[in-house]
């Protein structure tokens, strides 16, 4: 155990070390081999030092200080009412693609620059940022996400498990969703049982709905379908993003073969490193887009 160190990487306090964890699955801090309660860091229970992955006491405390305002209402708003629990703690974990969308959000919205998202870095301030469907910033949030609500119904899902895009943006001739990655490809499940949901919206794939069902990104497709019909609504162009490292790009390109593109309805993939080479980021941001691995 000693190998690991004795103190704590980040504050330099004395590890709360509970030996009889180490092997067993660490679903948060709580359940952690090595926790320290000065600053609410632990380390999942790996058995061997360089398996283990961090996990925070707090969903707060998985960001810099400056992405911190916010978070609290965001993770208890987001629009899948069922899997909110479980999203916050989740956030939690130094793997999590939930802390690394919020941050660099955060970062872009401290320089006005959210549009690097979608390579428009001069686009401005948007009318409307939601995250997971909980209205962030934007005079017209709440109207967008009544729409992403209304959305939702008319396809049917359940009330408490809504299709929730990482990130909604509305600007007045855009209307941007983004769906993040992080250290995990994009999913796939050529045998997911929502498809019915999403396929009767033909005019919007170039393939028949059996090439969809079996590529099987059911999360682009719910993106795609629901954001089409969203900006239909809005009267502007859509833009959907699969943001991710440069290993998603093989897997967006699969997906896009299977989309009817127009003019007005596009899909692309942006890596991380591409969205904040667009802008010019807050110094935290940068320390913490190194740290993460988002500049590679």
């Amino acid at each position: 155990m000693l190998a690991f160190g004795d103190r704590c990487p980040q504050c330099g306090g004395a590890w709360d070390i509970r030996p009889e964890m180490l092997g067993k699955p660490a679903a948060d801090f709580d359940s952690c081999a090595f926790r320290c309660h000065r600053c609410g860091l632990g380390f999942s229970n790996a058995s061997t030092p360089n398996g283990r992955v961090s996990i925070t006491a707090t969903p707060q405390l998985n960001v810099p200080e400056q992405a911190r305002p916010g978070l609290t209402d965001a993770l208890a708003g987001a629009i899948n009412v069922h899997n909110r629990p479980t999203k916050a703690k989740k956030f939690c974990s130094g793997r999590s693609e939930d802390a690394v969308t919020w941050t660099v959000v955060a970062g872009l919205r401290a320089v006005g620059a959210i549009g690097a998202l979608v390579g428009e870095p001069d686009l401005g301030e948007p009318e409307a940022l939601l995250l997971w469907g909980h209205p962030v910033a934007g005079s017209r949030a709440a109207e967008v996400l009544e729409l992403l609500v209304q959305v939702s119904d008319r396809l049917e899902e359940h009330p408490k498990r809504r299709s929730e895009p990482d990130v909604i943006a509305l600007w007045p001739e855009l209307l941007a969703l983004v769906e993040a990655k992080h250290g995990s490809a994009n999913d796939s499940q050529p045998g997911y049982v929502g498809y019915d949901k999403y396929l009767a919206a033909r005019e919007l794939f170039s393939v028949d709905e059996i090439a969809v069902r079996s590529e099987g990104s059911y999360q682009l497709t719910r993106n795609w379908v629901i954001g089409a019909a969203m900006a239909e609504r809005l009267g502007v162009p859509l833009r959907l993003v699969n943001l991710g490292p440069a290993g998603v790009a093989e897997h967006a390109a699969n997906f896009a073969a299977l989309l009817e593109q127009t003019p007005g309805r596009r899909f692309e993939h942006r890596t991380w490193q591409q969205a904040l080479g667009d802008t010019s980021p807050p110094d935290w941001l940068i320390d913490y887009a190194e740290l993460n691995g988002l500049c590679s």
